[in-house]
């Protein structure tokens, strides 16, 4: 399991864009079912907070949900195919950009 905690304000001269602080838990797993077949999953969860203006205004809500799974299958030797699907929530982040 991870945590984070971020408050990200890059220096002027890589963006003058927005401001945001998160918090962020994730967990991950990964399952052996036999010699050849493998599946995992991510589940994460992003809270936070963004504004328009650097270093002024109001903080508008973001927050957003990641799921993911995978499988794998081993042929031989290094060759091997990989699915996977993620699914991501993030309405403020939507909300936000409409109302810019």
């Amino acid at each position: 399991m991870n945590n984070h905690i971020v408050y990200d304000l890059p220096p002027t001269s890589q963006s003058s864009e927005v401001d945001e602080k998160s918090l962020i838990g994730s967990l991950e797993t990964t399952y052996q079912l036999n010699q050849r077949w493998q599946v995992g999953s991510k589940l994460a969860h992003k809270q936070g907070e963004i504004r328009s203006d650097r270093a002024a205004g109001s903080w508008d809500k973001n927050d957003a949900t990641l799921a993911s799974a995978n499988v794998r299958y081993h042929f031989i030797n290094n060759w091997d195919a990989l699915g996977k699907y993620h699914w991501l929530n993030s309405d403020e982040s939507i909300a936000m950009l409409v109302k810019t």
